[in-house]
């Protein structure tokens, strides 16, 4: 009885998919490699998304037994990938470079498929006209995506959410900023359209003083 117990608890834990983000500036030293190994290893992460890679082209490639999909422009800045368990390789059904600033993978779920957008977003004082195009780019994968798919985007929007009674049914009231900025107001109205929430406000962090 303990021992079918034990196995079922086993079983269970095996589920889990711990998945994070990280704007790396920059993977080209193999010092920051080493690093960031050492973090992955440190909190048991299985799938993390990186920003601004600073390589050029695409790459698939095993290091330190994860997997490494890369996705670049046509110069060494920005890039997006996913840095994955070797273990979960035989799970990755998509995996796919939308542009320098996009990339997205698929993994095989029990029940159903777990698609997973990673964004670097343009910056507050980029042009608008080129953050609207990275909205809509955004919206046009999303559509694309299976409707029973469960469907994660995650990573760098440069973005502040306000402490608005407006936005709690999305992000709720754990926030650290009183105002959004306007990158923050895109992401909010991109959670809305999706029926997402924004999870990170959705949790409590501690405000640490900073000197002025």
């Amino acid at each position: 009885m303990n021992k079918a117990t034990s196995t079922e608890k086993s079983s269970k834990e095996k589920q889990i998919i711990k998945i994070a983000t990280w704007n790396v500036q920059g993977l080209n030293k193999e010092l920051k490699l080493k690093e960031l190994v050492q973090e992955l290893e440190k909190y048991d992460i299985n799938i993390l998304a990186v920003q601004k890679i600073n390589t050029k082209g695409t790459a698939i490639t095993i290091f330190k037994k994860y997997l490494w999909c890369i996705g670049g422009g046509e110069q060494n800045k920005l890039s997006t990938g996913f840095i994955i368990k070797e273990e979960h390789k035989d799970k990755i059904i998509d995996n796919r470079v939308i542009n320098e600033r996009l990339s997205m993978i698929g993994i095989k779920g029990k029940y159903r498929k777990l698609t997973i957008l990673n964004v670097h977003a343009p910056t507050e004082e980029t042009d608008e006209a080129a953050k609207q195009t990275f909205y809509d780019t955004i919206e046009e994968s999303m559509n694309n995506v299976a409707s029973f798919d469960m469907k994660i985007i995650i990573g760098d929007f440069s973005g502040k959410i306000g402490k608005k009674e407006i936005n709690y049914k999305i992000a709720r009231k754990e926030s650290l900023h009183r105002k959004s900025n306007k990158n923050g107001q895109r992401l909010t109205v991109l959670a809305a359209g999706n029926r997402m929430i924004i999870k990170t406000t959705h949790l409590k962090h501690e405000d640490i003083p900073k000197p002025t």
